[in-house]
């Protein structure tokens, strides 16, 4: 019915999640145990847009979300809704870098006051395997080499 509602109100786009549990703050179970395998949602919109498609009805763009985070994922998402999905929407698997990169930042003490992050040093967990924040990030030293060290 989304899908139809969506393309009868002449939207631009119609995102849907198959995301299981929020944002990474929610309670363990709920991450683990809420919300729709994403195969199977995504694999049914693609059938109902095609459906309303056969029917000769204009069909909205769709975005595609919901546990994807590599880039193998973005092209089967995008494969498994074609021709009508149109974008993928990545969320947490985008933000964990993120907050990681701030708290690792603040390791600069010239960086402490303006990124507000959480670290003093790296954790154990971390220098088991790299002694500074920059080994972290595969590639670091060769997007520094094209970017510059700013």
């Amino acid at each position: 019915m989304a899908i139809k509602f969506a393309s009868e109100a002449g939207l631009d786009l119609l995102t849907i999640d198959g995301s299981f549990g929020g944002t990474g703050m929610s309670p363990w179970n709920m991450m683990e145990s809420c919300g729709f395998p994403l195969i199977l949602l995504h694999a049914k919109d693609y059938k109902y847009a095609l459906i309303l498609a056969l029917q000769g009805k204009e069909v909205v763009d769709m975005a595609f979300a919901g546990g994807l985070a590599r880039e193998d994922h973005i092209f089967k998402a995008l494969a498994l809704g074609a021709p009508f999905t149109k974008l993928v929407c990545m969320g947490r698997a985008t933000m964990i870098p993120g907050f990681l990169g701030a708290n690792i930042g603040v390791l600069k003490p010239e960086k402490k006051v303006e990124i507000n992050g959480n670290w003093d040093k790296l954790p154990p967990s971390v220098t088991a395997i790299v002694i500074k924040p920059e080994e972290i990030f595969a590639c670091y030293y060769n997007v520094e080499k094209k970017v510059g060290k700013k």
